[in-house]
């Protein structure tokens, strides 16, 4: 029971010290924000993909992310495409990469299907499906009817509409974040629980035995002891009877 214990303990560990990894690898990579650069196209073959990350040289900034590699992708709003150096990411489900400024991090836009993609890729590989840089501008900011003398009102309008919408995207990482929160505590409380019941168990199940097995060895003990008086007495008749027969 107690190595069962030890086994199950170990394995609450190991999945705990799983989930607070995968918590930890979510954030997003601040030494990115350094990075970003506004380009009017990004590289759609091999050859220009590697070119443009010479240039880039993504190598040569000092950071403190998983990885830094080169990157050209939209951005969360979908009208400009950014170079930029950050961590490389599966994109899962068919959809386009975007580089997110409030998070820093290279994420899939559930917004921007694309049909050629495929289901699985790794994030440094979009030059592959131009039909992601195809959304670039179709994105459409605020509009509304603004008098001559008011030029700038329509652009501050765009801009807070682009800024609601990271907040939105932030606010759904942080989610993310606590859900798996949430879900660490869950499997803590869940383990801890079993092995309360566990140890529970053992512990009554070694004070119900204790005393059937002391009633057991003091049975056995009297059994031996009325053994040894038979055998005596079996011995003492067998000796008087030997005598007796010597007498005669």
């Amino acid at each position: 029971m107690v190595k069962l214990t030890l086994f199950l303990f170990k394995g609450f560990v190991l999945i705990l010290s799983l989930k607070i990894l995968h918590v930890g690898t979510v954030d997003g990579c601040n030494d990115s924000k350094t990075t970003v650069k506004v380009v009017a196209t990004c590289p759609q073959t091999q050859n220009e993909w590697t070119e443009r990350s010479r240039n880039k040289n993504c190598e040569s900034y000092n950071h403190s992310c998983t990885s830094f590699e080169y990157h050209c992708v939209m951005n969360t709003w979908g009208n400009e495409t950014v170079e930029v150096c950050a961590p490389r990411l599966k994109i899962i489900g068919s959809v386009c990469p975007e580089y997110n400024f409030g998070g820093s991090r290279i994420q899939r836009n559930g917004n921007m299907v694309c049909s050629s993609c495929n289901s699985t890729y790794d994030s440094t590989k979009s030059f592959m499906y131009p039909e992601c840089y195809a959304y670039k501008g179709k994105s459409s900011p605020i509009q509304t009817t603004i008098p001559p003398n008011l030029p700038s009102t329509t652009h501050n309008i765009s801009f807070i509409s682009d800024i609601m919408e990271e907040i939105s995207n932030e606010s759904q990482h942080k989610k993310h974040d606590s859900d798996n929160g949430v879900t660490i505590i869950i499997v803590t409380c869940s383990m801890c629980g079993v092995l309360v019941v566990i140890l529970t168990l053992a512990l009554t199940r070694k004070k119900l035995m204790n005393p059937i097995f002391a009633k057991l060895k003091e049975f056995i003990l009297k059994d031996q002891d009325s053994l040894h008086e038979l055998e005596g007495e079996h011995i003492y008749l067998n000796t008087k009877e030997s005598t007796a027969t010597h007498g005669n």
